[in-house]
Formats: structure tokens, C-alpha cells, sequence
């Protein structure tokens, strides 16, 4: 039916006419976000999200937001980076 369309009408576009049709339902879209203790209550953690409903519209079951709480990170990666430093440098001695 397209391709019969798309012949009888030169301005048809076949592949947004396909996007449209086919992929518009089957998209879904997650958001996941490490947050600190600035983030840490419910209603600073919807804030993160205001206007993904817009941006990423139809059923709430394509849509998909998660937060992890991760009080210490940058002391924690720093650390966890020293350690893989000194192994780096241990592993190009030997």
C-alpha cells in the first residue's frame, strides 16, 4: 500500500510514512542518573525528570527513569582510581 502510494504521489514520504507507523509505538526511552545527597528526596529527584512525559511522549510504560543514591562517589572513584593506578604502573614493571 505504500509503495502504491508512494507512486501516485511524487511529495509522499515513504520512510517518515514507515517511521510513523511502525516505530512510533515501539520506542522506549530510559533515564538512569547517579545522584548525591542535593537529590536525595523524592521531590528532588522528580525534578531531574520535569518534561520527560513531553519529550518522550505516549504511555508511561515506554518510558523508564532511575536514580541511584551514591553518597561518596568522588571519594570512592578516587580512591578505586589510585588503586587501578598503582596496578597499571606494577603490571609495566614486570
Amino acid at each position: 500500500m505504500l509503495d502504491a502510494r508512494a507512486a501516485a504521489d511524487p511529495k509522499f514520504d515513504l520512510d517518515s510514512a514507515i517511521a510513523n507507523t511502525l516505530w512510533r509505538d515501539v520506542r522506549h526511552y530510559r533515564v538512569s542518573i547517579t545522584i548525591g545527597d542535593t537529590h536525595n528526596k523524592v521531590k528532588a529527584r522528580a525534578g531531574l525528570f520535569k518534561g520527560f512525559d513531553e519529550s518522550a511522549p505516549g504511555a508511561s510504560v515506554r518510558r523508564r527513569a532511575d536514580t541511584i543514591y551514591l553518597p561518596a562517589m568522588r571519594n570512592w572513584m578516587a580512591s578505586f582510581a589510585a588503586l587501578v593506578i598503582l596496578k597499571i604502573k606494577a603490571i609495566a614493571n614486570v
